[in-house]
Order: structure tokens, then C-alpha cells, then sequence
């Protein structure tokens, strides 16, 4: 099954395991085009860092009102069921859902594998394009001249003060934009979603694991 056939749901999240997630953002693509976006600030489990507030630009007055993120569980259940999870640098996003709740919802045919499978477009574009000086986000959307996109998209979709770099919806619009591409190379649009995860999975072992039966059947 091309990759594109199944709803992809790309994340990103600012935060960490001290203050739980802040900020997130979430990029639906179907068919290989942008279906829709979530974004939200949470409130922080513990008091957040002047190194941290100089990353991502969310102080503690912004967020002092908002609901923490464990509120979102319906959400984030509803994603996970619904379609592909994605992310840049995947680990990420899965250990601060973890940090959350240990386990989502169970589903027939992803119960077995937490919160993943994930599409990790890091991995994705390391194996497609070897010997680049940087894998990161950034320089990934400046190597593939996609920055003009990029913030059209960001227009369109961020709140105001939030459409760049370490913004949560920004960022994850940037991973969704690298999974789009893929689809209009004419040479990578009948990737599949087999293959995407094999790519993605850290090890051997969960390349394995991933080989085993139809993972999404139904």
C-alpha cells in the first residue's frame, strides 16, 4: 500500500519529561495533501527553564490558564486509531507520549506496538539522500528549497507569533512538507508504507517485529 492511500497524522511537540508537553502540533495528510491542523499550548508540569523559554518562545505567562496536555487523551487516542503516526527524529514525540500515558487506547490492529509504528522522516531522508551535512528539520526544508512553501503553509495554519522554527504546528508542517515531496518525485510517489516504517524503526529487532503479519488490516 503507497503511503499516501493512508491518513498520516505528523507530530511535534515542545516540551520534556520535566514539564510534560507545552505545545503541540498535529499536520493530517491524505492522499498526499494537507487535510488538517491541531495545535494547542498546555500548561507545564513544573516551572519551565530560561534555557528551554529560549528555544521554543513560550513563557510561563502564556501558559499559566491552559489545561495540562494529559486532558488531550481522547484526542491522541482518536489520532493513533485513525491513521499513521510521523514525526522528525520520531523518538521524540513517542517518549513524550509515553511520558503521558503509557499506552494508548487498544485497536485491533495496533495494540501491539504502543504508540507507533512511526514514519520518522529523519530516517526517511538519511537513508534516501546519504552523505548530506545535516539531517536536521531545518536544513532538510533548505536543501529541498522548500522554505517559500513552508510559509505559505505557516500563514495559513500557525497562530500568530508561533509560524517558526521550535513552533510546535510550524515544525510539524515542515515534516509534513518532506512526506509530501516524497509524493510529487516521481521516482518516490509509489513509496510504500512497508517500506517507510522499515526505514524508521531504530533496530533490527523492531525491523523484525514490523515484518510480521498485516499491520493494517481492516
Amino acid at each position: 500500500m503507497r503511503w499516501k492511500d493512508k491518513r498520516v497524522h505528523v507530530l511535534d511537540f515542545e516540551g520534556a519529561p520535566r514539564t510534560g508537553v507545552i505545545e503541540y502540533g498535529v499536520v493530517t495528510l491524505h492522499e498526499g495533501s494537507l487535510e488538517s491542523t491541531g495545535t494547542r499550548l498546555c500548561g507545564a508540569r513544573e516551572e519551565l527553564k530560561i534555557e528551554d523559554m529560549r528555544v521554543h518562545g513560550i513563557e510561563e505567562e502564556m501558559i499559566a490558564d491552559e489545561e495540562p496536555f494529559e486532558n488531550d487523551w481522547d484526542q491522541f487516542s482518536y489520532i493513533r486509531s485513525t491513521g499513521l503516526m510521523a514525526a522528525h527524529h520520531a523518538s521524540v514525540e513517542n517518549n513524550l507520549l509515553k511520558g503521558t500515558w503509557p499506552y494508548p487506547r487498544l485497536t485491533d490492529s495496533h495494540r501491539q506496538f504502543g504508540w507507533g509504528p512511526w514514519i520518522d522522516t529523519r530516517r526517511v531522508y538519511a537513508k534516501l539522500y546519504k552523505g548530506l551535512e545535516s539531517y536536521s528539520l531545518g536544513s532538510l526544508i533548505d536543501t529541498f528549497a522548500l522554505v517559500d512553501r513552508l510559509g505559505e503553509w505557516a500563514k495559513q495554519h500557525c497562530p500568530p507569533g508561533r509560524g517558526k522554527a521550535h513552533c510546535a504546528l510550524y515544525d510539524a508542517l515542515a515534516a509534513a512538507l518532506l512526506l509530501v515531496r516524497l509524493d510529487e518525485m516521481p521516482e518516490l510517489s509509489d513509496t510504500t508504507i512497508d517500506w517507510l516504517l522499515e526505514v524508521s524503526a531504530p533496530d533490527q529487532r523492531r525491523r523484525d517485529d514490523l515484518r510480521q503479519g498485516d499491520l493494517f488490516s481492516g
